[in-house]
Formats: structure tokens, sequence, C-alpha cells
């Protein structure tokens, strides 16, 4: 079965009976590690105990084809059902676990977990058309899913944010849903219970988001500073950050550049600005107002295009993603310094 965006918590934490399998997929590790923790503390209390949790590589397959039927159909010891974690799946796998998603072997769950597959691809369709299976996806968190995982996470501890103190913190949070985490775990340990965050604690609490902040990247780019865009990206693929993240919050720039221009055009540079919610960091706000000076809107959907383009030739031809991602943020880059000496 498919699993749609709204259901997927309902799904996780009250999975069907009949559910013998289920893929978790996408290009963000986290929140698939995330989410296949909470579908299987939904069957097993202890996902230490050994008699009803087996952890299996897909090379363990590999050597034994049979281990997972086996697995599966074992009666654990002292009662309950047993689950089955699969990791290290990829699309080329479909063939070697495809007879066990299609009839299982037993009632013990399969929870498979994959990185970015394609949503045609044999192994996805495989779950979704299994009477006992289910696939999920896992985007990237960006934009309103960010803000909304901030918000229930702090919600929940009854802690409070200044506007500014949102608006920081939103753009310093990543594509990684674990290192998401990391760093909303930095401000509750920083603020505690029934606390009030604002914007200079936000700063104090998780820094000014580092060396490899993608904002250093997008900022540069937009620009038309080659040399530190070029910096910036050395810092993100050392610390391999998904080249999908960093094109996506390409595009969510520029596309934001793009209505200031436009709306400046009628109303001017500075209503345009203060119009922005969330508004720009403080210390981004003057590379902002000059970015916004030197692009056209013609020019930015041009650059927009460009970017769209990376992340359809990511996705669909196979082609290295980081070598994509160098290629599209130069011509952006150069795009801005041309617009720079007009």
């Amino acid at each position: 079965m498919k699993v749609a965006p709204r259901d997927i918590e309902r799904f996780l934490s009250t999975p069907p009976q009949e559910l013998c399998s289920c893929l978790i997929y996408g290009e963000d590790a986290g929140q698939v590690r995330e989410l296949a923790k909470k579908l299987a503390e939904a069957v097993v209390d202890d996902l230490n105990d050994p008699f009803r949790v087996t952890t299996l590589d897909i090379s363990n397959l590999t050597a034994d084809p049979s281990r997972l039927s086996d697995e599966q159909a074992a009666m654990p010891f002292g009662g309950g059902r047993r689950l089955i974690r699969l990791r290290g799946i990829t699309g080329d796998h479909a063939r070697l676990i495809s007879e066990i998603i299609q009839e299982p072997s037993g009632d013990g769950l399969i929870i498979a977990e994959a990185g970015p597959l394609r949503r045609d691809s044999a192994m996805v369709k495989m779950f979704e058309t299994s009477k006992t299976g289910a696939a999920i996806p896992c985007y990237a968190d960006e934009g309103r899913s960010l803000a909304a995982l901030l918000d229930q996470t702090l919600k929940q501890e009854n802690i409070s944010l200044t506007p500014d103190a949102r608006s920081y913190i939103i753009n310093r949070l990543g594509a990684d849903r674990a290192a998401t985490r990391s760093e909303i775990e930095k401000l509750l340990l920083y603020i505690g219970e029934n606390g009030k965050l604002d914007l200079e604690d936000a700063v104090e609490a998780i820094g000014d988001a580092g060396s490899t902040s993608v904002d250093d990247l997008v900022y540069a780019t937009a620009t038309g500073d080659i040399t530190n865009s070029h910096r910036a990206l050395d810092r993100l693929t050392a610390a391999n950050t998904q080249p999908i993240s960093v094109i996506r919050s390409m595009i969510g720039h520029l596309t934001k550049l793009r209505a200031v221009v436009a709306k400046a055009e009628t109303s001017g540079l500075e209503p345009a600005l203060a119009s922005i919610r969330p508004p720009i960091f403080f210390k981004r706000k003057t590379a902002f107002q000059e970015q916004a000076r030197i692009w056209s809107r013609q020019r930015l959907s041009l650059a927009i295009d460009r970017m769209l383009r990376a992340e359809i030739e990511v996705k669909q031809t196979g082609s290295d993603a980081y070598l994509v991602l160098w290629k599209a943020c130069y011509d952006v880059a150069q795009a801005a310094t041309t617009q720079r000496h007009r």
C-alpha cells in the first residue's frame, strides 16, 4: 500500500494488523531511521530484546538468501511478534527479497531501510503492491516542514520563541532529520523547560551555523562570490551534505529573492524587504539587499530554472550529484557576477 504523507504518523503509531513488511526510504537518512524506529516501537516495547528483534544487513541475505524468510517465520521465545530490521537495501535488491515480500513466511514484521529510490522503481512498487506491505518515502525537511518540526517539539516542552529567534533557528536547521533533532536538543538543554528563547539565546545555543552552513554557499553564490562559493561547496562536500537539499535551499533562496525584486518594482526595496516572512536574519540582510539590487526578475527565473534542471539531472540520470551541484552553483554565481558588472 501507499502511505500518504498526512497518514504517516497514524500509520507508524498504529500499523495495520496485516502489515508484514514496510519499506522506508529517502535521501534523508536521519528521517528514515527515525520513522523506522517509530514503527518498530509500535510492535516491540524493547528494541534490544534479542528474542524478538533481529537486525540484518543486505549482505546477510546475499550470503544466505533464506535468512529473511527464516527470521520472519521464527516464533519468539516468550511470545510476542517478531521484528526484523533490514538495512542497506538499494534498488538492485528487489529480486533478492521479492518472494518474501509478496508471500510472507510468518507474521514477523520486516522493516526495510533504504536510501533514495525512484517512486516508480521495482523496489518501491513491490512493497506498494504487496497485500501485506507498505512503502513510506522520506523527503528532506525544508521550509514549512522544518518550522512544523521545531514548533511541535518546543510546544511539547512548553518553550516559546521570539519571531527573530524562530527565524534564526529555522534558517540554521538542515535537511537531515537527525542533525535537525540534534540542534533542537541543544536548544532544550540550553533553555530548560517552561522557558522563552530570544535571538541572543538562540545564537548562543546553536552558534552561527558553523563552517558547513548551507547559508554560506547560498549567499556567496547568489552574490556572485565564486571563490567563497567554491570554499563553501568544499566544506559541504566534506561534511557529506546531501546535494539535493543544497539545491532546494538554493531554489528557495532565489525564489524568495525574485519575490522581493518583483515587489520592489512597485513599492521600493525597503518595503519589499520588510514584507518577507520569516524576516531575513539580520546578519544576512546587507547581502540580501545587495542581491536584490543586482538581480532582475528575468535573470532570477533563469537561475531558478538552472537549479531545477540540476535537481532533475541528479534524480533521473544518475549523474555525480556533487559534480552537478558544483556546475549549477558556478553557473548561478557567474550570472550574478555578470549582473553586478552591468
